[in-house]
This record gives C-alpha cells, sequence and structure tokens, in this order.
C-alpha cells in the first residue's frame, strides 16, 4: 500500500494515474495535515510500504501573501507526518517533494551539493521541511528520497504558474508584440509527466537521498514561451532593466539512478 498527501496536486494527480495503470493500491490523504488526530490515523489505519509527500503551499504568490499558513502546512504538516510515523511500527520508504528555490542562482548547473540559499519564501520552508527530516533519517528511518524538483509545466496549472501565465498573456495580447518580465532568465523546465516518471523509477529503486530531478538543460522564458505560441511571427519583448539569473539542475545523479 502506498500513502500520498497532495494528491489533489498536479504531480500527486499524474502520480495516482500511473499507479492506477500499473495497479498498485494506494491511499490518498484526503484531511487536514495541520489536524495531528487525522494524519495519526490515516498512518495507523493502513500498512504503508511507501509514502508521497507532496502536500505543501506551493505558488510563490500565494506563499507570500499568506507566510504564516505557508510555514504551518509546509512544515508543521510535515512534521506531523513524521510525528505519526514515529509512533508507528510502520517503516515505509518516503518521498518528500521539495524544489529547485531551496538553492541560489548560478551561472552553473546546480548539483545536490551546491550552495543552499533559498531564492524565495517558499524555497525556505522547503528546506526547512528538509531540516525536519534529518532527525527522522538518522535516528528512526533512513529510507527517505529528498526530490529537488525544478520547474515543469502542465495543462492542469493555474495562474501564477509560469505555463499559464504566460498561455493568459498570449491570449489577451494586442498586436504582434508580447511584453514578458524575465523572458532572459533560464530554467530547467520538464513536462510534469516526465518529472513523474522520474519519481516513480525512483520508488522503484527505493533510492535514498537527496535528488535533483529536472531536465538538466536550460531554456530561456523567452524560448518557452515561443515554444507555446502559435505564432512565431510574435516578437517577445523585455523593457525591464535586471541581470538575468539561471536555475538549471545538474542530473548526474538522477542519470545513474534511473540507468
Amino acid at each position: 500500500m502506498i500513502g500520498i498527501t497532495g494528491a489533489s496536486g498536479t504531480l500527486g494527480k499524474i502520480l495516482i494515474r500511473k499507479l492506477r495503470k500499473f495497479k498498485i493500491n494506494f491511499s490518498e490523504f484526503k484531511g487536514d495535515i495541520l489536524n495531528e488526530n487525522s494524519v495519526n490515523l490515516w498512518i495507523r489505519s493502513q500498512n504503508f510500504e511507501s509514502i508521497f509527500h507532496f502536500a505543501a503551499i506551493v505558488p510563490v504568490d500565494k506563499v507570500e501573501q499568506n507566510k504564516n499558513k505557508t510555514f504551518k502546512v509546509n512544515i508543521l504538516g510535515t512534521q506531523n507526518i513524521l510525528n505519526a510515523l514515529m509512533h508507528s511500527s510502520q517503516i515505509p520508504w518516503i518521498f518528500y517533494a521539495s524544489t529547485s528555490h531551496v538553492y541560489d542562482y548560478s551561472k552553473k548547473s546546480i548539483t545536490e551539493k551546491s550552495k543552499i540559499n533559498p531564492i524565495n519564501y517558499y524555497g525556505y520552508t522547503k528546506h526547512l521541511g528538509e531540516k525536519v527530516f534529518s532527525y527522522y533519517v538518522k535516528h528512526i528511518n533512513p529510507n527517505v528520497c529528498i526530490g529537488r524538483i525544478f520547474s515543469f509545466y502542465h495543462r492542469s496549472q493555474k495562474v501564477p504558474f509560469l505555463y499559464p501565465s504566460l498561455k493568459r498573456k498570449i491570449k489577451n495580447k494586442r498586436g504582434n508584440s508580447l511584453e514578458i518580465y524575465g523572458s532572459k532568465n533560464i530554467r530547467d523546465i520538464s513536462k510534469a509527466e516526465d518529472i513523474v516518471d522520474s519519481i516513480y523509477k525512483i520508488y522503484l529503486k527505493q533510492s535514498v537521498g537527496i535528488i535533483n530531478i529536472g531536465s538538466g538543460k536550460g531554456i530561456s522564458v523567452k524560448k518557452f514561451a515561443k515554444n507555446i505560441l502559435e505564432d512565431n511571427k510574435i516578437n517577445i519583448v523585455d523593457k525591464n532593466k535586471y541581470v538575468p539569473n539561471k536555475l538549471v539542475a545538474d542530473i548526474t545523479k538522477l542519470k545513474k539512478i534511473l540507468k
């Protein structure tokens, strides 16, 4: 039996489709992750051999608007899961969905050993979530994989994620030009399905430790937007002055695992 938190999110939904395809039994946590009793009941009522912990507040704009709630969900919610497991006889393999936002921008591809310097509050809470896992891994259960997931896109995403935001801009554009702030920034952007494929293979191998999950390739926001456009004649402009930044994964470790 597999347990999934955050099953209603993009990655959670795709993972569930994959588990159903391979006829793997799973249980979604549908309660409030801040409710300890609900979490304890879910953990103790199932015999989980693996748990995917996706539950989190993710959109950066939403995070910045409510840092208090984000702190509670992303950190205390994670602590509730681990507290329940600490008082359980079950010792499952766990996948914790972290983020590339725990890293600082870098001109070079980022390895798992690159400097930790969260680029926003979301990244900060995810890094603290990783810290919450550190005691559990050291004293209770070393079978934990922390997946630092780089950017991804899917048709089901909503604004303010990059893909739907660009789609909206394209839909509402006037004339043959489209202004996109940050168009020169470089990101590692994968299809959501590819991210889940990697996570699923990591699960099959029960890999542990910190693993970057991405494409290992950088693409400018401008080029990504052009790939979405149906009319290549549209000119993308960026009138703002800024120093472009880069966030691209070194996936050497991931490739070795997925061989």
